[in-house]
């Protein structure tokens, strides 16, 4: 039986705190992705559904040395309100901000299933798995999901896990793109990547959904920039050669007759070019999925 959504509106640009690497300019107006996406209209659609919201701090009015605490106490605030509202007969769906909101999301779901349970698809074209001293651009947006796998370099943050993802029920899909930390990390773990060409082929992915199938809970991290930037314009880094609805709408079909699942849509910017494209689709997925 489908659940019922409770949609959480994340507003966050918490993670970009400085320009990300190769570019100069802050990703503003992410932050006002999860007005423009869960707008009235579509929100009509699902008449039952409950909303609740959290607005993370400006990241440019935390002095550095203040930053990661701050992290900390307005993650564990955000983690509340999904515990504190969340009821067993809805599907806990995350609208973003920058991609940093799903630490929050993450942990609010391991506080309610075991890891060994737990399938982690992301759809992205990172893997956000730094640790802060050997990030580049010390933004957390980068960062946020090595304490959910590994010990994290801020005791702050590890404080707020209270399990780990089981690597093996770890998996991308897109075409990423790593510092060489990061890829060291990902491969010395066997974390697993399906690539645009492999979702294109469907090939992976049959045996991707094999393995969720044996599993308990469902949680899909959905970067927007993962998709093809001639679909999702509106990002910080639009992707070229990503993927498209298609490639993806297998594992969409799957999740949304899976008894339990939890997701994450995150990245939509409504002040860049291309907004009401990138807008359409974030909504189109979904729909396709709750």
């Amino acid at each position: 039986m489908q659940k019922t959504p409770h949609f959480f509106k994340f507003y966050s640009r918490m993670g970009l705190k400085n320009p990300p690497i190769y570019t100069k300019a802050l990703n503003i107006g992410v932050e006002e992705a999860p007005d423009a996406i869960l707008d009235d209209m579509f929100l009509a659609s699902f008449p039952t559904a409950t909303v609740d919201a959290f607005a993370f701090a400006d990241p440019q009015t935390i002095p550095d040395k203040d930053f990661m605490g701050e992290v900390a106490v307005e993650s564990f605030e955000a983690i509340s309100i999904i515990k504190n509202t969340l009821s067993s007969d809805e599907t806990q769906v995350v609208v973003g901000g920058d991609h940093s909101v799903a630490f929050a999301s993450i942990n609010a779901v391991l506080e309610r299933v075991k890891s060994v349970d737990l399938g982690y698809v992301q759809i992205d074209s990172h893997t956000d798995m730094n640790r802060y001293d050997e990030s580049i651009s010390k933004n957390w947006h980068g960062m946020y999901l090595r304490p959910l796998l590994d010990g994290y370099d801020v005791p702050l943050i590890n404080a707020l896990v209270s399990q780990k993802l089981t690597h093996k029920n770890v998996t991308f899909i897109g075409n990423l793109d790593a510092d060489p930390a990061e890829w060291k990390f990902f491969q010395d773990n066997n974390l697993a990547n399906i690539t645009v060409e492999q979702a294109r082929k469907k090939s992976g992915l049959d045996s991707l959904l094999v393995r969720l199938s044996q599993l308990k809970h469902l949680h899909i991290s959905i970067d927007i920039d993962g998709f093809d930037g001639s679909i999702a314009p509106a990002t910080g880094l639009p992707a070229k050669e990503g993927l498209l609805f298609e490639d993806v709408k297998p594992l969409f079909d799957f999740a949304k007759s899976f008894p339990s699942i939890s997701i994450d849509l995150v990245e939509v910017n409504p002040k860049k070019e291309g907004a009401q494209q990138t807008i359409k689709l974030a909504q189109d997925i979904l729909r396709a999925l709750v």
